[in-house]
């Protein structure tokens, strides 16, 4: 006459799992739980039962922080299960894309947020997978004369564009460490993307490729820069994209580095020495200057390579001096002949 549903044996799930721990300490270690992992839909069945049961017991929580997941959605809406027959199935998504692709669109929505599949985001996955390996075999060919020896860096010797992409790098891993503590892998995920995609690989790269091809001066610094900034970006977004970058790890980085994998290297603190905020939106609009003369050309049919007989820029004094140190770089990846200065609110006006 009596139901015991399934949710109360599911509630001991949190003291059945160190049932076998013998030692007291880990025993004490393991217990209450520092995270309990599930989606929204039972939380008024595990997450309640839980609770209560561990509170009647044994008079705590079972656990410190819980993080509640979204459900996989359909084109219509609705939950994809198995009872409805609407389920993704994820060899055939591998089949058709990657592990790497998959991995990626599934830490793309946030806790709590319910995820749309589609197929646009796997895809995604893949263009990462792409640029990942392109970019990196590339920056190995403007880091042909690299060493071991060669990765300590000195501020002194960096040009103003160099320690713009370090103090991004070390903004990223600090915001990204703190998202993780939050259980936010999908901000952290966006934040290591968004470097390596757009300041790293469309960006700094093209800035300072001529630098480094021509072994112009203080070409040694930008190879330092080069190779820790990607280095990290490829450590920050292994936890996403792990077989691309367990790959690219063994192809350019093992032989300069110890760790047997990527998987067993550290990942990327924030470095308080190479983080000088102040300059981060000094290089933002150094790049605006960049792409303001890519935008000129693509608008006016023009070859990326073809010369632009001048670049002027209204600036105040801060923003001068920053793109004076790194000149001959700008100079580089716009094709200028000449770039001037006025004073005023910053702005571009470019000469064909």
């Amino acid at each position: 006459t009596d139901i015991m549903d399934t949710w109360f044996t599911s509630a001991s799930s949190p003291f059945l799992a160190i049932d076998k721990v013998k030692n007291p300490e880990m025993k004490k270690r393991l217990f209450p739980m520092d995270l309990r992992p599930q989606a929204h839909d039972i939380i008024n069945f595990w997450l309640f039962y839980t609770m209560a049961k561990t509170n009647l017991l044994y008079g705590e929580n079972p656990f410190k922080n819980v993080a509640v997941s979204g459900w996989v959605l359909d084109p219509t809406g609705k939950k994809r299960s198995k009872s409805k027959g609407n389920t993704i199935v994820p060899q055939e998504v591998v089949e058709k894309f990657s592990n790497d692709s998959l991995r990626f669109a599934a830490s793309s929505t946030k806790l709590g947020n319910d995820i749309p599949f589609q197929d646009k985001e796997v895809q995604t996955g893949i263009k990462l997978v792409n640029k990942l390996y392109n970019a990196n075999k590339f920056a190995s060919m403007l880091l042909d004369d690299f060493d071991s020896k060669d990765k300590k860096i000195d501020l002194d010797k960096l040009s103003s564009i160099d320690k713009w992409v370090l103090a991004r790098c070390q903004e990223v891993a600090k915001n990204a460490d703190e998202a993780y503590e939050n259980y936010d892998y999908q901000k952290a995920k966006q934040l290591w993307y968004d470097f390596f995609m757009s300041d790293l690989a469309d960006n700094y790269i093209e800035v300072v490729k001529e630098r480094l091809w021509k072994k112009g001066d203080n070409y040694k610094s930008a190879q330092k820069v080069l190779y820790y900034t990607l280095y990290n970006a490829l450590k920050g977004l292994a936890p996403f994209v792990p077989f691309i970058t367990e790959e690219i790890y063994q192809m350019l980085y093992k032989k300069y580095e110890k760790n047997v994998s990527i998987h067993r290297a550290s990942y990327p603190t924030y470095d308080e020495k190479l983080a000088d905020f102040s300059i981060i939106l000094l290089g933002e609009k150094y790049i605006e200057v960049v792409s303001s003369a890519r935008r000129f050309k693509a608008e006016n049919q023009v070859s990326m390579k073809e010369e632009l007989s001048r670049i002027k820029i209204f600036c105040d004094n801060n923003l001068k001096a920053f793109i004076e140190n790194s000149l001959s770089d700008l100079k580089s990846v716009t094709s200028a002949g000449k770039i001037e200065f006025a004073d005023g609110d910053f702005a571009v006006e470019i000469s064909k």
